[in-house]
């Protein structure tokens, strides 16, 4: 199997795993067909180009609040993360969009993902201001 459907499964198979299909009101089938396989076609037919490099993600599935809230997302990385003040590290209005951005009403790909190594030991603020 390529890496790119590999990865793309990885993580289709976390966010069923953290019941994302439950808090959206569907079924985990109805879920995967609706939102999850189209991305998928994106990938298998080629439509987009992926490069695995150091300190990135290929390929990330995003799920947008409208239809899982970004609290419970959080939620779930607390529970991988065992981090019981994770509000002081991740914030939520620091995900909400900059002015002038939207973002689709579905889920959808994000390619080419920093993993944020390189502002590894600095301060939130100030990885804010660096961006």
């Amino acid at each position: 199997m390529d890496a790119e459907p590999q990865l793309f499964y990885k993580q289709l198979n976390r966010i069923i795993e953290r019941k994302f299909h439950i808090v959206a009101n569907l079924s985990e089938s109805d879920f995967i067909d609706h939102y999850i396989m189209p991305l998928k076609e994106l990938i298998i037919e080629g439509h987009i180009e992926t490069d695995f490099r150091e300190n990135r993600i290929p390929l990330l599935i995003v799920v947008p609040h409208n239809i899982v809230p970004l609290s419970y997302q959080l939620d779930s990385l607390r529970e991988i993360i065992d981090e019981k003040h994770l509000e002081y590290i991740i914030k939520p209005e620091w995900f909400e969009n900059a002015k002038g951005v939207s973002t689709p009403d579905k889920p959808y790909l994000l390619l080419d993902v920093e993993t944020g190594y390189a502002m590894k030991n600095i301060t939130p603020k100030k990885c804010v201001e660096t961006f």
